[in-house]
C-alpha cells in the first residue's frame, strides 16, 4: 500500500516531541504538511550480512507509531525482504522498478561482504550485496547505513573478518561510488533515531552529522558517562548493582548516544522506554562505536583489570618454547591476564590456540621455519612477551630455511592504508606460498587468505606511523610505506 509523504509528515508532527525535534523543526514540519501535495519517497531497504536485529527493532517501534502505521500508513517501502507481502520474482521486480525510476531512500542494513568476489552475500539470485550496492546506490537521493554492521561492518567484521566485510562508506569508496550516506548505528539500532532521521530527511532537512557520520540529534557530542544516573556512585564489583560499573568494563566513557535519554522498549505511543543497558545493571559495551566489537572487547572484566573503564594491558607470559630440529616442530605455550578473551599471535608464525584444558594458548607446527634465538608472543589486549627458545637437537638442523629445499617466502605488500576517521589500518599482500603460508602485520595481527591475497584489516588500532612489516612463517618479510587518509 502506498502512503503519501503528507501522511507521514502529519505523523511526525504529532509525535514531534517524541523525536526530541526542537520547536523550529516542529514548526517546519507543520509548513511542510501544508505545502506538500501526494507525491511520496520511495524507500528500498536492502539486507547484507547481520542478524535482521535491526529489521526487528525498526518493527518493535510504538513510540511514535507502531510498525503497521509506519508501513502502512507513512512509508512507501518498495522492497524490504522480511514484511513486504510480495515475494520472489515479483519482489525483485518491484526492487528494479524503483532503481530504475531513481529518487529513492536506499537503508542498508548489515555489512557488504567484498571477499570471494562477494559470494558470501546474496540478496536474490544473481545479486550479491557488492553488486546490490553498485547498482543502487548511485540513484538514491540518501543512503541509510542502519545498524554497526553497516555503519562500520559490526560483528561480521571483527577479527579476522573472513569475508572482508565493509561498512557502507567503505564500501562505496572501494566501489568509487559517491553518495549522501547517514550513518545510524547501533546493535541493533533503536528504532526512534532511523524514525527521527527519516522525518528530517522527508522534511527536506540535512540532519546535523558528527565526524562519523552520525546524526548529533541521536548521538550528541557528550558521552553516555557524561550523564550517566550512576555517575559518582560506589563502583560496583559484580552486575546487577546499582552502581557505577567503570571498572566492570563499561564502555560509556567512550560512548556517543542518547540511550540513557531514550531507553529501550517503549511501554506505548509518547513514551520513553523502559530500561537500558546500564539501568538494568549491566555495561555498556559501546556497540554505536567504530571498532565495534573488537576495540570494546572484550565486553566485561574483573574491575581489577580495569582503569577508568578502559581495560589495562594484557599480562602474557610465554611458558615454555621449543624448536624441535629433527622435525623442525616449534612448540610454544603462553598464559594471558585475559584467559581466552584475548587472541594471542606468535610473531612471524601466526594465531595461537586457545586450549581449555590447560588454560594456555598453543602453538604447534611441524615444518616451521626456524626461530632463533627468541620468539615474542603478541595480544590482542596489548600486552606482549618474548622468552628464549629451547632447541631439542635430536639431529642436525637443516642447512637451508626454511628447510627441505623450502625457499623464504617472498611477500609483496601491495596495499597499506591507515584511515583516521574510523582508526582503521588495512594492509593487502601477495604471498609466493599463496594461502599456505602464516602472514602477520607486525605489532597487529594475523592476516587472513581472501582470494588470492592475504588481508588485514581492523577497526580502532592505534597508528602505525610511516611504515608496517609483514612477516610469514615460511621465512619472508616486508615492509612498506603506509597511505593515510582522513
Amino acid at each position: 500500500m502506498r502512503v503519501s509523504r503528507r501522511d507521514f509528515l502529519r505523523a511526525s508532527a504529532a509525535l514531534s516531541g517524541a523525536l526530541a525535534l526542537r520547536a523550529a523543526g516542529l514548526s517546519a514540519l507543520q509548513d511542510a504538511i501544508a505545502a506538500t501535495g501526494e507525491s511520496t519517497v520511495p524507500v528500498i531497504w536492502l539486507q547484507g550480512q547481520g542478524c535482521t536485529g535491526c529489521s526487528v527493532s525498526f518493527l518493535n517501534s510504538v513510540h511514535y507509531a507502531t510498525a503497521d502505521e509506519l508501513l502502512l500508513q507513512s512509508l512507501d517501502v518498495r522492497f524490504h525482504p522480511n514484511v513486504m507481502a510480495a515475494a520472489g520474482d515479483e519482489a525483485v521486480a518491484a526492487a528494479d522498478s524503483a532503481r530504475r525510476a531513481g529518487g529513492y531512500v536506499l537503508v542498508i542494513e548489515g555489512a557488504i561482504p567484498f571477499g570471494a568476489d562477494g559470494q558470501y552475500c546474496h540478496l536474490w539470485e544473481g545479486m550479491t550485496m557488492v553488486d546490490a550496492i553498485r547498482s543502487f546506490a548511485p540513484g538514491a537521493i540518501a543512503v541509510l547505513a542502519v545498524g554497526t554492521c553497516a555503519t562500520y561492518a559490526g560483528i561480521p567484521g571483527g577479527r579476522p573478518n573472513p569475508t572482508d566485510a565493509l561498512g557502507v562508506d567503505e564500501a562505496l569508496e572501494r566501489l568509487g561510488i559517491t553518495a549522501q550516506t547517514i550513518n545510524i548505528p547501533g546493535c541493533p539500532v533503536h528504532p526512534d533515531w532511523l524514525v527521527g532521521t527519516v522525518a528530517k530527511l522527508l522534511n527536506g532537512q540535512a540532519p546535523q552529522l558528527d565526524s562519523y557520520g552520525r546524526p548529533l540529534d541521536y548521538f550528541p557530542q557528550k558521552k553516555i558517562h557524561d550523564r550517566c544516573p550512576l555517575k559518582g556512585t560506589e563502583e560496583a564489583n559484580r552486575l546487577g548493582l546499582q552502581s557505577c560499573l567503570k571498572k566492570l568494563g563499561c564502555r560509556g566513557p567512550k560512548t556517543h548516544a542518547d540511550c540513557d535519554i531514550r531507553q529501550w522498549n517503549s511501554s506505548g505511543s509518547g513514551a520513553y522506554g523502559v530500561s537500558w543497558c546500564i539501568g538494568a545493571g549491566s555495561p555498556c559495551i559501546g556497540c554505536v562505536e567504530p571498532g565495534f566489537p573488537d576495540s570494546m572487547s572484550p565486553f566485561y572484566r574483573d574491575g581489577e583489570d580495569f582503569a577508568d573503564g578502559l581495560p589495562m594491558t594484557d599480562q602474557v607470559q610465554i611458558a615454555q618454547a621449543r624448536y624441535y630440529a629433527d622435525g623442525r616442530r616449534l612448540h610454544v605455550e603462553a598464559e594471558s591476564s585475559g584467559s581466552e578473551e584475548a587472541g594471542l599471535t606468535l610473531y612471524g608464525y601466526g594465531l595461537m590456540t586457545f586450549n581449555g584444558d590447560s588454560g594456555l594458548f598453543e602453538y604447534i607446527r611441524d615444518g616451521a621455519g626456524d626461530p632463533g634465538g627468541f620468539v615474542t608472543v603478541l595480544s590482542s589486549l596489548g600486552g606482549s612477551a618474548t622468552a628464549e627458545v629451547e632447541r631439542v637437537d635430536e639431529g642436525a638442523p637443516p642447512d637451508d630455511e626454511p628447510g627441505d629445499g623450502e625457499t623464504a617466502d617472498e611477500i609483496r605488500i601491495v596495499r597499506a592504508e591507515y584511515r583516521h576517521r574510523t582508526s582503521q589500518l588495512s594492509v593487502d599482500v601477495v604471498s609466493s606460498a599463496g594461502r599456505e603460508a602464516a602472514l602477520t602485520v607486525l605489532g597487529y595481527g594475523p592476516m587472513a587468505p581472501v582470494g588470492r591475497r592475504h588481508r588485514y584489516r581492523q577497526r580502532g588500532v592505534a597508528n602505525p606511523g610511516e611504515t608496517v612489516t609483514v612477516v610469514s612463517d615460511r621465512g619472508g618479510t616486508a615492509e612498506a610505506q603506509v597511505q593515510h587518509r582522513r
